[in-house]
């Protein structure tokens, strides 16, 4: 939402809240998130509202997902639920380590712009990347 409205000033938390379907509270948590990372910029009072820190061309997925649920790849050890263990690591790490690290490439490498032009408009038609 903030991706496909930059440069056109400010959005209201409402705003995004009704257009997205994501529920107020949980989004006020994650643009706090995205705007102590300097993702997103605040700006209070009755013309406030908030916007992306850069346009969404230069803005990755990878940016937007470790700063609202931690770094990919994460040390945790999936079988166990902490760091890996007693006498070494598990038999899952090396496959895991590996998929999170394709994960992050492919986050990393993928713009907020490449998925406003990958977005299917309403009426269900095909939108062309530009």
């Amino acid at each position: 939402n903030l991706g496909r409205h930059f440069g056109n000033g400010l959005r209201k938390s409402r705003e995004i809240a009704e257009e997205t379907s994501v529920p107020i509270n949980f989004l006020h948590e994650l643009l706090a998130n995205l705007v102590r990372e300097g993702l997103v910029v605040s700006v209070a009072g009755p013309k406030g509202g908030y916007t992306l820190s850069r346009p969404p061309q230069e803005l990755t997925l990878l940016e937007v997902i470790e700063a609202a649920e931690g770094a990919i790849p994460s040390s945790d050890c999936e079988l166990c639920g902490g760091e890996c263990g007693w006498d070494g690591p598990c038999p899952l790490r090396q496959a895991w380590a590996r998929g999170q690290e394709s994960l992050a490439a492919e986050l990393g490498s993928t713009s907020f712009m490449e998925l406003e032009q990958r977005r299917t408009p309403p009426d269900g038609s095909a939108r062309r990347a530009e």
